[in-house]
């Protein structure tokens, strides 16, 4: 698909991505799959109750470049070991604008977005609400490539290693505009954010009642 391709006002629910890992792809995107060159605006759609072994609800890879916009996310899960419990950005680029991701779930990173290689990701207005992981990055996890999030809220989100809200290691950027992180929690090391070898600009930010286990930060 080009940028001309547009998915306006769908459900996708309940969809499963299950296959036996060979080729990898069959474990990606429950609900959706976009590679190569795919760059379709996706429109009000609600991802709910996906699953897979990458990417619950939605994985981008190999140079992707979709938007979505005022699309919804709950209730997706990763299983297995993998990344994603709603969305996986693997060598791709991703723009969220006015969408909201409530109580996905990863067993391995990133309990709503996994962003991973020489992605880049920009979200704008977005809401990550009551997201878990069981490793980095409760709501986000950011593993090289960028990222910039404008004024978006990170609330409630638990990661079982580091990083309730967001993690980020090893990236090119991360830019953060007016967000918000407020009671979100890590077993290891910053609840709200944390993170090791990224450049990092934080402006108008506010960090409140996160809390973690064990070492410091919030």
């Amino acid at each position: 698909t080009n940028s001309t391709a547009q998915l306006d006002g769908f459900a996708i629910t309940g969809g499963k991505a299950d296959g036996p890992g060979f080729p990898i792809f069959d474990t990606r995107g429950g609900g959706m799959r976009i590679a190569g060159t795919g760059a379709p605006t996706v429109l009000n759609c609600d991802f709910t109750s996906n699953e897979a072994g990458q990417g619950g609800a939605v994985s981008l890879s190999g140079g992707a470049s979709p938007s979505f916009t005022g699309c919804t996310y709950s209730g997706n899960v990763q299983v297995g070991t993998g990344m994603g419990g709603a969305v996986l950005i693997l060598d791709s680029s991703a723009v969220f604008s006015e969408c909201e991701f409530s109580s996905n779930s990863a067993i391995g990173t990133g309990g709503a977005i996994h962003i991973q290689g020489s992605s880049v990701a920009s979200m704008t207005n977005c809401g990550f609400t009551q997201n878990t992981s069981g490793g980095l990055g409760g709501g986000v996890l950011l593993f090289d490539g960028s990222m910039t999030l404008n004024n978006c809220t990170f609330e409630e989100n638990q990661a079982g290693h580091s990083g309730g809200g967001v993690h980020c290691s090893g990236g090119d950027s991360v830019i953060l505009n007016t967000c918000r992180f407020i009671a979100n929690s890590a077993q290891h090391g910053g609840g709200g954010l944390s993170g090791s070898g990224s450049p990092l600009t934080a402006d108008s930010c506010v960090f409140l009642g996160n809390h973690c286990d064990s070492f410091s930060g919030n």
